[in-house]
Parts: structure tokens; sequence; C-alpha cells
């Protein structure tokens, strides 16, 4: 499924960081609201990512680069990610982790094809999101309490974003 090794580039990693945070940021907003609703998926819940289940130490994975630190959150990248999922190129992963314990990610892709692709793929592995966008082009996933999954495009950066958000750690005090 994943096959594609990219260099790491830490001058493209680093430019990227600031237009994400906003973003990231009201993602975590809105799945905070919807965490307190009921799940109409009967889908399970993802438990990883990529093999790295939620909770996992950042010691106990040695193929990751810090990237940010923003109060309590950090991000990584792995150093030879496989950055393909299906037939769609992704252009960055960032691994999140809260108190040094893995809990979200956030991709990067470019292109209106690539976005319908990755919107197809979660469609048909989650079924209908608790809530969609058509015009804003952005879906949500949410298992409460559990894991928020967010699929949305940006039309005039011609740019998709696909995040996972591992609520018991993410809202951990």
């Amino acid at each position: 499924m994943y096959s594609h090794k990219p260099e790491l580039n830490n001058t493209a990693i680093q430019s990227l960081i600031p237009q994400q945070r906003l973003f990231l940021y009201s993602v975590v907003f809105f799945l905070l609201i919807l965490s307190c609703s009921e799940n109409n998926s009967n889908k399970d819940y993802p438990t990883n990512f990529k093999g790295i289940d939620w909770g996992t130490q950042i010691t106990e994975l040695q193929d990751m680069v810090f990237v940010e630190s923003k109060g309590q959150l950090k991000s990584y990248v792995r150093k030879k990610d496989d950055l393909r999922i299906g037939s769609t190129d992704i252009k960055t992963v960032f691994y999140l982790f809260s108190q040094d314990s893995f809990c979200g990610v956030l991709l990067e892709y470019k292109g209106l094809d690539n976005h319908k692709m990755i919107k197809n793929i979660y469609f048909e592995k989650y079924g209908k999101p608790e809530l969609a966008n058509e015009q804003e082009m952005k879906w949500e996933w949410v298992w409460p309490a559990e894991v928020g999954v967010v699929v949305k495009y940006n039309k005039q950066l011609d740019t998709g974003y696909l995040i996972y958000l591992y609520m018991p750690l993410l809202f951990k005090k």
C-alpha cells in the first residue's frame, strides 16, 4: 500500500509548519465539540497509523526526527516514510505526540484528483461521516472519546489534508 521512500528535507518541512498549525488547531476544536456527540459509524475506529499504535512512546520509535514543539504537542517526521496511500502521493506526514505519546497524524497532499481518491478510500473504509460539508470539501468521522479522522481540501492552495487525532491523549492534562 505504501511504497514511495522520500528523502528528509528539513527546509521544506519547516516551511510547511506555520500554515498547517492554524488548520490543525481548528480541526482539534471541531473534534472536541464532536467528541460529545454520538457516533453514527458502525465501523471500528482506527487503533493505529502505519503500524504505530496510539499511545506509543516516542522513545520506542527510532526512525522519527523532531520538527517542532507547541506546548505539549510535538511533531515528528519519519526518516524513511512511505508517502503513498493507495495510488495517492502524499507530500508530507507529520506524526503528533502529546506528553511523548503518539496522538495524531497530519498528512498533506496536492491536487484535486488525489483528494478525490483519499476521500473515496475513507468513505469506503469508515462509511458516512458524522460531519460533511461538500461546499468546504471537508468530512469528519468521530468515535467519541476515541479517534477523529478528517479529510479536507483547500481549493486556493490546491492542497488536501488527512488528519487523525487520538482524543484520550490529545485532551489529557
